[in-house]
């Protein structure tokens, strides 16, 4: 098949793993979305085809720009940053555990999470930016990889339905009520 044939042939470089891992990580994110939407008829919907579509996409300019594009440090940045937002939500975990009634559940996932991010670093000396792993927008990115029409006439309206934009839920969450008393509210 396809994805078999794909990951056989990949020719991995040694002299840049991460970049690889980052690619190859991707390029299954890709197959294993195309698969869950072609087998669950379920997310057909407009709306959640939409976000899951506009996630795709997603993968898919970071695929073009990590291969073609991406400097070493950008490749560095996108990996620690992903790494530190893991980091965030255990602390967030942990200080919920100190407070909240579900004190138990908390703390088994704080653990689980701290236990699985140790294998790949020690937290101790891994940085949490809250802001971005780069420092230009996905618009910015679009035109660095050549796909700016995609991102205008694809990538935008999805990000509508998947950030919940107003078009988004007149179209897809809201009614129109044909009480001609009501002011034409939806």
């Amino acid at each position: 098949n396809i994805y078999t044939s794909f990951f056989n042939e990949y020719k991995l470089d040694s002299n840049q793993l991460q970049k690889d891992e980052i690619i190859l990580g991707l390029c299954n994110r890709q197959f294993r979305l195309l698969k869950d939407i072609l087998l669950n008829i379920e997310l057909w919907k407009e709306e959640t085809g939409r976000i899951l579509l506009r996630s795709a996409l997603d993968s898919y300019f970071l695929l073009i720009y990590f291969k073609t594009q991406a400097t070493p440090e950008e490749i560095e940045n996108y990996i620690d940053y992903g790494l530190g937002k893991e980091k965030l939500l255990i602390e967030h975990l942990k200080q919920n555990a100190k407070t909240d009634s579900h004190k138990t559940f908390f703390e088994k996932i704080a653990k689980e999470f701290d236990e699985s991010l140790e294998r790949d670093i020690n937290t101790i000396f891994l940085n949490v930016n809250i802001g971005d792993w780069k420092n230009f927008s996905y618009r910015d990115l679009a035109i660095r990889i050549n796909k700016k029409d995609m991102y205008d006439y694809i990538y935008t309206p999805l990000s509508e339905v998947t950030h919940g934009g107003w078009a988004s839920l007149r179209k897809h969450s809201l009614k129109p009520c044909y009480n001609p008393l009501h002011k034409r509210h939806k």
